[in-house]
């Protein structure tokens, strides 16, 4: 950038050190049409995503572009003689219109007739970052009066790289970002709370089913950023001491149950280090076994619902209570001829409901 006025010099060191803040593509867009100009004197500045073989160009410019004009570029733009240079060299330098085609030429186009004459732009310098075939991504700079000087072309040429760099980091960002709705959309979606904690311990990511039991159970949603409730901090800060000290009592993954209004509230810590997380699932709370015998059950059945109701599989139960799955099977069999249902969620529903109708 040799040449420069310490004035010019310092515009452009700001414009090469704001344009680096982390910013998705729109915003980077954005800075680019409102900042360039400040370095580069333009009437007209784009930012443009043009597919010449598709004939689409999404695109930002100040001012705006009138619409009647619009469909014009699109008919023309292969035309264009800086799109048509870069899609024969993929060269990305700053051009001008005026080093790729004599004026009088340029007058002859349609591109020209139809877009830039009733735009009154009679000059245009453009530069490119890379993009796939057959994309166009680049920024456009215009003029009515006076061509663009060599130097000039020289400054953005020293720009690019920086115009690249900060493109490529704008388009990781706007993908992260994108893929972080995404997999809240797909957290939201589960059944079952989910909280990512951050190595400080407060929430770094919450699912929807998460925030909706911590406010029934809390009396208080969690957002991210948000440290846990106390009693659940301080439960957590025990489990990962206990896991980290080997000469700790007691077992370190039992869950943490509360319970209220006939529901609980199971906590499952899992992972270790700077990547734990909570898992939440809420349960009917289990009855005793005799409450079971008055709806119609023997003991075994009874046993069996309510292990059902913890939400435990048939393995499970048939380990708990030193059976084979085959026979818990049969008892479900047994529990759902008796409740006139056909699965364990619909058994489960009854027996809630009954042992909420007090006995006549």
């Amino acid at each position: 950038m040799e040449g420069l006025r310490t004035r010019e010099l310092r515009a452009v060191s700001a414009f090469i050190r704001e344009m680096y803040a982390l910013r998705d593509l729109e915003e980077f867009q954005i800075y680019i049409l409102s900042a360039l100009p400040r370095v580069v004197p333009a009437d007209y500045i784009s930012y443009n995503e043009a597919n010449p073989r598709a004939r689409r160009n999404t695109y930002m410019s100040r001012p705006r572009v009138p619409a009647e004009c619009e469909p014009a570029f699109l008919r023309h733009m292969a035309d264009h003689p800086i799109i048509a240079h870069y899609q024969a060299t993929r060269d990305g330098e700053a051009w001008r219109i005026s080093d790729l085609l004599p004026r009088r030429r340029f007058h002859r186009l349609a591109l020209y007739n139809e877009f830039f004459r009733p735009l009154r732009t009679e000059y245009q310098m453009a530069v490119t970052v890379p993009a796939p075939a057959p994309l166009v991504v680049g920024v456009a700079l215009s003029r009515s009066r006076i061509d663009f000087s060599d130097g000039e072309r020289r400054l953005l040429n020293a720009l690019r790289p920086h115009l690249v760099q900060a493109y490529e980091n704008a388009e990781a960002v706007t993908r992260m970002r994108e893929e972080e709705a995404l997999t809240g959309r797909a957290l939201d979606a589960l059944p079952h709370g989910l909280i990512v904690l951050a190595p400080d311990g407060r929430a770094r990511l919450i699912n929807a089913a998460a925030v909706r039991l911590l406010t029934v159970y809390y009396g208080r949603p969690l957002r991210r950023g948000d440290r846990l409730p106390d009693e659940l901090e301080r439960w957590v800060r025990y489990q990962t001491a206990a896991t980290a000290g080997a000469d700790r009592p007691g077992d370190p993954r039992a869950p943490l149950v509360i319970g209220r209004d006939g529901h609980d509230l199971v906590v499952r810590l899992a992972g270790g280090g700077n990547e734990r997380g909570l898992l939440l699932e809420e349960r009917i709370s289990a009855p005793a076994p005799h409450a079971l015998l008055r709806l119609g059950l023997t003991r075994r059945e009874a046993d069996v619902m309510i292990w059902v109701m913890q939400g435990r599989t048939n393995a499970e139960i048939a380990a708990t209570l030193g059976t084979s799955p085959y026979t818990v099977i049969k008892h479900l069999q047994h529990i759902f001829a008796k409740f006139g249902v056909r699965t364990r969620t619909a058994a489960a529903a009854r027996v809630q409901k009954a042992l909420a109708t007090p006995p006549v």
